[in-house]
């Protein structure tokens, strides 16, 4: 939701911002990183965040020519965020519930809240393409006795392994 909020940002600051810059989560994401290296993949510390040569900084810097071209001291920008609740029920317990809340800051604080949601998405999204790699393998060894069931947790960056469980 935040690279949407990006995008009509400088869509609506045409006038005021005469720069081109992609938005998307995953270019946005390759501004922190390294550059690829074997089979146009991460270098696997990089994805981890533990590479001394590239950080959630590097995208920052990407990020700041939007203030900078602005030439606004405060820059101000609305997006989504989905936040935890919590709500009573009808039995006097409590549940927690997401909700989709509309923000509204100045740019620096919403660079700042994106740069913490990119810190576990470089590592997600190797999965999840390493994965997509494997199914499809898998895909072409079926017999026809066989079914492949596919479950997707949209966006869980967390990731629990067999020996974990």
């Amino acid at each position: 939701m935040k690279a949407d909020a990006l995008k009509s940002l400088i869509k609506s600051n045409k006038d005021k911002l005469n720069i081109e810059i992609d938005t998307d989560k995953k270019t946005i994401s390759e501004k922190s990183l390294c550059p690829t290296q074997v089979d146009d993949m991460h270098n696997p510390k990089c994805l981890m965040r533990e590479c001394a040569n590239c950080s959630t900084k590097l995208m920052r810097k990407y990020l700041n020519t939007v203030k900078e071209e602005s030439q606004t001291e405060d820059l101000q920008i609305s997006w989504y965020k989905w936040e935890s609740r919590h709500v009573e029920r009808d039995d006097g317990s409590k549940k927690s519930i997401k909700s989709c809340v509309p923000k509204s800051t100045n740019f620096c604080v919403f660079a700042d809240d994106l740069e913490k949601d990119m810190l576990g998405y470089p590592s997600h999204k190797f999965r999840a393409q390493w994965q997509q790699k494997r199914m499809i393998e898998c895909l072409k060894t079926l017999s026809k006795e066989e079914i492949m069931i596919i479950i997707d947790f949209n966006e869980n960056y967390t990731c629990s392994f067999q020996n974990e469980i």
